[in-house]
């Protein structure tokens, strides 16, 4: 395989065959610009990104398929992906599950199967573990 030039530093050409069969590598982190945007792969887990209307956040959920693993069995993993939401649903919960304050006692918010569902109660946003799969 040859080796490309660039300046004074020589870096190793990517045969073509391979580059256009293998999955595509995460792109830089570049931060999402809007919350609904097409779902992109990043690479930084943990790394956020502010948004004028909510934030951005670097990912990996674990793959919910109801499924018992044999004994030993490795779980499946998804991609590192920019989770996307609002500072505030439609609903008037906070788009991720919250801690802290809260104003509404009694309001309920859900998220999705893996995180803590919230209750305020009392004015503090209390966990409630993640509803059972069916």
């Amino acid at each position: 395989m040859g080796a490309v030039v660039h300046g004074e530093e020589s870096v190793p050409a990517v045969h073509e065959s391979a580059a256009a069969t293998s999955e595509p590598a995460p792109t830089p982190d570049l931060c999402p610009t809007e919350l609904d945007g097409p779902a992109r792969v990043c690479s930084e887990l943990g790394r956020r990104c502010p948004l004028a209307d909510g934030d951005c956040v670097c990912a990996q959920h674990p793959v919910v398929q109801g499924v018992a693993l044999a004994q030993g069995e490795e779980p499946p993993t998804n991609p590192r992906r920019w989770d996307c939401r609002p500072t505030v649903r439609e609903d008037g919960c906070p788009g991720r599950p919250p801690s802290g304050r809260c104003r509404r006692e009694g309001q309920r918010c859900g998220y999705l199967a893996h995180e803590p569902q919230a209750v305020c109660s009392q004015g503090t946003w209390m966990a409630l573990p993640p509803d059972p799969v069916p």
